[in-house]
């Protein structure tokens, strides 16, 4: 692979919060039907093989990333 894991991990950091408001964005029906889900809190795993960055980290609750 070219680039270190700390630099992977940089960029996906980078751009998590436009993936998770493109995930509110396509699941706006199913929030609507089901509004409890818009306070789901939002956990991410981080997987990599260094050991540092291979962790579990709280992001917020879903409706921090509504469009």
């Amino acid at each position: 692979m070219i680039g270190t894991s700390k630099w992977r991990d940089s960029i996906f950091r980078h751009h998590l919060p436009m993936v998770l408001e493109a995930f509110w964005y396509g699941d706006k029906k199913q929030i609507d039907t089901y509004p409890h889900l818009a306070k789901a809190t939002i956990i991410v795993h981080f997987h990599a093989r260094e050991k540092k960055l291979n962790k579990s980290e709280v992001w917020g609750v879903f409706d921090q990333f509504k469009v």
